[in-house]
């Protein structure tokens, strides 16, 4: 038995056969691990033929840029982070909802509303108690800041204190590393 086994093992050995590395091709390989570039966390993904954008997040779901506005509010006018992936590989990956603006960089007013928010570092709607207090935050031209969103999306985002003094607010400057926010209550970390 002994004899027969290290016949076999002689064989295989100078076979090559435990040598050669057991790898799947394109055309052998249902899966998209081949065509599709590998998805982390805190990625920017979307799909070759959709302009819509989605980050990844630490819970591994997908959040949608509703527009361009948020998207640029975040990352500019640079797409070059942006990975694109099959259809099969985006839907890997839950909808956990949606990016939220990034703060200090808009005023948000919904459709049949006269009150204004500005967004917090969480995400969050701040009301403006006056305009006065927006002009103190966000200067004389504050009113150019606004974004009027639909009436719908107001359930979407959590509210926090109102802004009754400039002192209630601090302002994010574009280069501080800020939380990506979304309409639910998850954060992620962007360096600009």
């Amino acid at each position: 038995m002994l004899k027969r086994l290290i016949a076999v093992l002689a064989i295989v050995l100078t076979s090559g056969l435990l040598a050669t590395p057991l790898v799947a091709s394109a055309a052998t390989c249902p899966c998209v691990c081949e065509t599709t570039p590998v998805v982390h966390i805190g990625d920017l993904i979307k799909v070759a033929d959709r302009s819509t954008v989605f980050y990844i997040a630490e819970n591994g779901k997908r959040y949608n840029f509703p527009n361009a506005g948020v998207y640029k509010s975040w990352f500019g006018n640079d797409f070059s982070k942006v990975k694109t992936v099959s259809k099969a590989e985006l839907q890997l990956r839950p909808l956990g909802g949606y990016v939220s603006y990034r703060p200090g960089t808009k005023l948000i007013q919904f459709n049949g509303s006269s009150a204004v928010y500005a967004i917090g570092k969480n995400g969050e709607l701040r009301h403006l108690e006056t305009p006065k207090v927006a002009a103190e935050i966000f200067g004389a031209n504050w009113k150019k800041m606004i974004v009027k969103l639909p009436a719908s999306f107001y359930g979407a985002y959590s509210n926090s204190f109102v802004i009754k003094t400039a002192s209630d607010y601090t302002k994010v400057t574009q280069s501080e590393p800020v939380e990506i926010s979304f309409t639910v209550p998850l954060h992620m970390t962007v360096m600009r």
